[in-house]
C-alpha cells in the first residue's frame, strides 16, 4: 500500500513548470531582470580592467551602455564624489553619486594602470570596448550588460523614493521608474526573516525577564 504522505523533495524534483513553452534554443538571457548572486560573483571574480570596471559603473551607478562607452575621465569628480553623466539618453545628462564600492573599483583600477605605466588624459575614454565586443563578452559570461543596470535599479527601488530613483536613472518620466517600485518577493522573504529574528529575540528577552521575576518573587518569599 502505497503512503499517503507527500515527500517535500518530489514535489521541487517532479513540479511542472508553471507555464509550459518551447525549450528554447542557445542560452537566453532575459535583459529586463537583475542579474543573480551567480552572476555577481562571477563579476566579483574578473580581473582588474576595463571589463570589469564598466561592469560596475552599471551596477553602482545605472549606467547605459552608451553612457559607459562614452565616459571620460574628466567626468569623475572624486572630490565630491559624483560622476557626471554627460551622454544620457535623448541628450541628458545628470549627476550620479559614486558608492563606496565603486570608488573602490576605479582606485584599484587606476593603481594597476600605474603599475603598469599607462598615462590616463582627462579627455581620454574610460572604457576602449566597442559596443558589440563588450555585449559578446558579457553574454559570454551569462548576463547581459543592461540587466547590470536592471539591478542597480531593483536595488535601489525599495529605499528611494520614485522620483528620486527617476533622477538616478535618468529617466524622463517616474512611469518608467515604477517597475524598479515592484516588491521583490527574495525582498519579502528577507524581511519576514529579519522580523522573526526580532520576534526570537523579544520573545527570549520576555522569558529572560519573566524569569527574573519570578526569582526576585521567590526570594521575597523566603525573607518573608
Amino acid at each position: 500500500m502505497m503512503s499517503n504522505i507527500i515527500n517535500p523533495e518530489d514535489l521541487i524534483e517532479h513540479s511542472p513548470p508553471l507555464f509550459r513553452h518551447s525549450k528554447p534554443k542557445g542560452r537566453q538571457i532575459n535583459a529586463g531582470t537583475p542579474v543573480d548572486a551567480t552572476v555577481l560573483a562571477k563579476i566579483d571574480d574578473l580581473p582588474i580592467g576595463e571589463f570589469r570596471l564598466a561592469c560596475f559603473l552599471a551596477l553602482e551607478a545605472g549606467m547605459r551602455l552608451n553612457e559607459v562607452l562614452n565616459l571620460e575621465w574628466r567626468d569623475f569628480t572624486i572630490k565630491w564624489g559624483f560622476v557626471f553623466v554627460r551622454h544620457g539618453k535623448g541628450g541628458k545628462y545628470r549627476l550620479v553619486p559614486l558608492t563606496k564600492r565603486l570608488l573602490q573599483e576605479l582606485n584599484a583600477y587606476l593603481i594597476d594602470a600605474r603599475l603598469k605605466g599607462r598615462r590616463l588624459r582627462f579627455n581620454d575614454r574610460v572604457i576602449h570596448f566597442k559596443r558589440r565586443a563588450l555585449q559578446a563578452r558579457c553574454e559570454r559570461k551569462g548576463f547581459g550588460f543592461h540587466q547590470l543596470r536592471h539591478t542597480f535599479g531593483y536595488r535601489l527601488g525599495m529605499a528611494l523614493d520614485v522620483s528620486e530613483l527617476a533622477v538616478l536613472m535618468g529617466h524622463s518620466s517616474t512611469n518608467t521608474t515604477q517597475i524598479y517600485r515592484h516588491v521583490n518577493p527574495d525582498w519579502l522573504k528577507r524581511k519576514i526573516e529579519e522580523l522573526e529574528q526580532v520576534e526570537e529575540h523579544e520573545s527570549s528577552c520576555r522569558f529572560k525577564t519573566l524569569s527574573l521575576a519570578e526569582a526576585l518573587e521567590e526570594g521575597r518569599r523566603e525573607d518573608g
